[in-house]
């Protein structure tokens, strides 16, 4: 099945392309994400090892600056925004400023453990200010596609909450936590963590 094939199932979450105050206003907090404008500065370099022209994809411009988006979050080696077709009144994308593929390319290394753990905390944080019930009641939920069902070739993890306001679909399909299609990122961590691969088809 070619990718485009596979969209027509999972449907692309094409990102950084739209403003929030046209999302769809029955998902987008007012108060919160829609007073987020789009940018596309930033003001946190990243490791002086990484070098943006070498990431062909629509991230890469994002970070770039060809791109604007929506920043949540930014540190030196992440940058959190807002999805252009959110999934859930709060579904943010977090990804490394490294090009990273996806999540085949996470190792059992210190430095690939380290990064995980990173964009957790900054989930978390997204979390914590935007809703923060979510996480007393753990209603949210933290997902990376895996390919061929990613719409993005460089690793991002989606951050969604509240899982109970999604549609069926989306909490039950697309986004539905340790499937053939897509992994959670505590799975990936606690995988890697065991020196196993990060995911893996037959479990």
């Amino acid at each position: 099945m070619s990718r485009s094939q596979m969209f027509g199932l999972f449907p692309s979450s094409f990102v950084g392309l739209t403003s929030v105050d046209q999302l769809d206003p029955s998902l987008t907090k007012s108060t919160t994400l829609g007073s987020l404008a789009k940018t596309s500065v930033y003001h946190k370099p990243p490791h002086i090892s990484v070098d943006y022209s070498k990431n062909p994809t629509v991230f890469g411009r994002i970070l770039q600056g060809e791109l604007p988006a929506s920043v949540l979050r930014e540190s030196q080696d992440l940058l959190a925004f807002v999805d252009r077709t959110p999934r859930a009144p709060l579904h943010a994308l977090i990804i490394p400023k490294q090009f990273i593929q996806d999540v085949y390319y996470l190792t059992a290394t210190t430095k690939d453990i380290k990064l995980l753990e990173d964009m957790e905390e900054m989930a978390l944080d997204i979390l914590r200010e935007h809703d923060p019930e979510a996480v007393e009641t753990n209603d949210y939920r933290l997902v990376f596609h895996i390919p061929p069902f990613n719409s993005v070739d460089h690793l991002h993890v989606h951050v969604l909450a509240p899982n109970s306001n999604m549609k069926p679909y989306y909490k039950s399909i697309k986004y539905a936590e340790n499937t053939k299609w897509s992994v959670s990122l505590d799975r990936v961590l606690t995988r890697l963590r065991q020196g196993k691969s990060a995911v893996s088809m037959w479990e």
